[in-house]
């Protein structure tokens, strides 16, 4: 069980609920759990239905991202392929996905909270 975990909580969470339910309880303001939520259809107990999922041309946009690993990890100003991952986030930021929700749907597709702050930095600097 993890009870509204930071998104660096929630990957730890996600790693230890391999092959188990993992139940998340949401409190006060934990912005990155709706990304989370939407990638992985979460139940929501309050409406007692799943979460909708992501328009599919959005989710390709993420999945191809989450393609350039190596990318994401150099710098967001000076990296020199930052045009492959900020390109992504160009479409999902003008679709309005905020830098959290990225964040959480990124995190629900594979990546590793070490690589939060650099895409955090892409985010802003697309």
């Amino acid at each position: 069980m993890a009870v509204y975990p930071p998104a660096e909580g929630l990957a730890d969470a996600v790693g230890y609920a391999t092959d188990r339910l993992l139940v998340v309880l949401e409190w006060g303001s934990t912005p990155e759990l709706e990304g989370w939520a939407t990638a992985v259809g979460a139940y929501n107990a309050q409406t007692d239905a799943e979460t909708a999922p992501l328009d599919p041309e959005l989710h390709d946009e993420f999945s191809s991202m989450l393609m350039w690993d190596r990318e994401i990890s150099e710098g967001a100003q000076r990296g020199r392929n930052r045009e492959r991952v900020q390109s992504h986030l160009r479409v999902l930021k003008a679709a309005g996905l905020s830098e959290d929700f990225v964040i959480g749907y990124a995190l629900a597709l594979g990546l590793s909270d070490h690589s939060f702050p650099k895409l955090r930095a892409h985010y802003q600097a697309a």
